[in-house]
């Protein structure tokens, strides 16, 4: 899976990125990225902060490609990290980053966040990853690694495929990861979920 990324990289980072449209210029590409975190991320910004944590705001950008969401995401959070599984989508990202304050950028395994265990998070985004997965075990195994990670009432921001997978089938992995749904937004043949991590108690 690294390789095949990887190979999309270098053929053009951006659409692969983000398929909307085929001539991105850097500018439109973020611009699209400011968007969509302003729509679907944005507005969950009070219940985010009223997650009770005292630690700086952390917030996980999981399949970040070449980064079109992280600019946005830097002003909802004193910390940004960027996980992707090609080493030449996280190069471009960097690249189109520059000196992003907060930004850290670390490759994965496409499946888990072994590679950030030791870091916690108030917030994940998933925009267009899971339904790349090859089957809904591996969804449900990725998932339960977002449910370890995030903080008590810290909030997962994700696409799923409904060809595959129904609302309650998805409710059910959230549920099983101790995240809880919130809201489900069709777009296209894709839910737009919403889960917060369960508080103790």
């Amino acid at each position: 899976m690294r390789l095949a990324w990887d190979q999309k990289a270098e053929e053009d980072a951006l659409w692969h990125s983000c398929p909307r449209q085929k001539d991105w210029s850097v500018e439109t590409f973020l611009a699209s990225g400011a968007a969509d975190v302003a729509a679907l991320v944005a507005p969950r910004r009070p219940a985010i902060e009223g997650s009770g944590q005292d630690a700086p705001r952390r917030v996980l950008d999981y399949g970040c490609g070449a980064g079109r969401t992280l600019q946005a995401l830097g002003s909802l959070a004193d910390e940004v990290v960027g996980v992707d599984i090609s080493p030449r989508m996280l190069a471009r990202a960097r690249e189109i980053a520059g000196s992003q304050a907060g930004l850290r950028l670390v490759q994965g395994d496409g499946m888990t966040l072994e590679c950030v265990r030791r870091l916690s998070f108030d917030l994940a985004l998933a925009f267009d990853v899971l339904p790349h997965l090859p089957d809904v075990g591996l969804v449900r195994y990725t998932v339960r690694h977002f449910g370890r990670q995030l903080l008590p009432g810290g909030r997962l921001f994700a696409h799923f495929d409904t060809p595959r997978l129904s609302g309650p089938a998805i409710g059910e992995i959230l549920r099983a990861a101790d995240l809880e749904p919130e809201s489900m937004l069709a777009q296209g043949p894709w839910l737009w979920v919403v889960a917060a991590k369960r508080t103790p108690g």
